[in-house]
């Protein structure tokens, strides 16, 4: 029993002593601080600009460097001043979002990469409600497989606000290779696989006049892959 106490009492000896080093002869350890994380910008309309700044001060010993922010989808940011953060210094990062493409409950977020020491990153998020106009539903669509010449109904429409008085249904153009728009009543809008089309994954934008004022246009990405024959179906 009294040679367990004597080892358990050289491990801990041993431990602190080790924390000891650590603490004072080991690097010193950065902290990126921010004066906030998220920001509510309540309800706007759709199509206003959305921006927010988030200051940061260096409290820690050393220096951090800073990349270019990472963001999500309609949203871009910027780092406000250097890249290179000394001890004791301050910046900020603005961030701008660009709800012309969504409606509703939205969160928009930009994400700061560092040097510092145990924390990379740091998630910045804008949030709040964007009043509808008019939006596509999906503005994203992917079609699979698809053969060249093969038609696909309804494949996206344009829902309204209530403050929307023109709704004469969407006129789409879209300028590529890979598909062909054809008219589609109750405002949906029918595409077709160009009988062209090259083979293999693609992505191809369509722009929608919506006849607001508001928000003119809408953008949809439509994607899929082009084969020549669809794979046979097992029963």
């Amino acid at each position: 029993m009294r040679r367990r106490l004597q080892i358990a009492s050289a491990v801990l000896a041993l431990s602190l002593a080790s924390s000891a080093y650590s603490a004072e002869d080991g690097e010193p350890a950065a902290s990126l601080t921010f004066d906030r994380v998220t920001h509510d910008f309540g309800t706007v309309g759709q199509g206003d600009r959305v921006a927010a700044e988030f200051s940061f001060t260096n409290r820690g010993e050393v220096l951090l460097t800073l990349s270019k922010p990472t963001v999500g989808c309609h949203c871009q940011a910027e780092i406000v001043g250097t890249r290179d953060v000394a001890p004791g210094s301050s910046g900020s990062v603005r961030v701008s979002c660009d709800t012309s493409q969504s409606a509703g409950a939205q969160v928009y977020t930009a994400t700061l990469h560092s040097t510092e020491i145990g924390r990379s990153s740091v998630m910045l998020t804008v949030h709040g409600v964007v009043r509808l106009e008019v939006v596509a539903e999906p503005s994203q669509v992917y079609l699979g497989l698809v053969r060249r010449g093969s038609k696909h109904r309804g494949v996206f429409k344009l829902r309204y606000g209530q403050r929307s008085r023109d709704r004469r249904g969407p006129k789409a153009v879209t300028n590529g290779p890979h598909l062909v728009l054809t008219p589609s009543p109750a405002g949906k809008v029918d595409l077709q696989v160009a009988a062209s089309a090259p083979l293999g994954p693609f992505t191809q934008e369509i722009t929608v006049a919506t006849d607001n004022l508001t928000v003119p246009e809408i953008v949809v990405s439509v994607g899929g892959v082009v084969v020549d024959e669809l794979p046979a179906t097992r029963w």
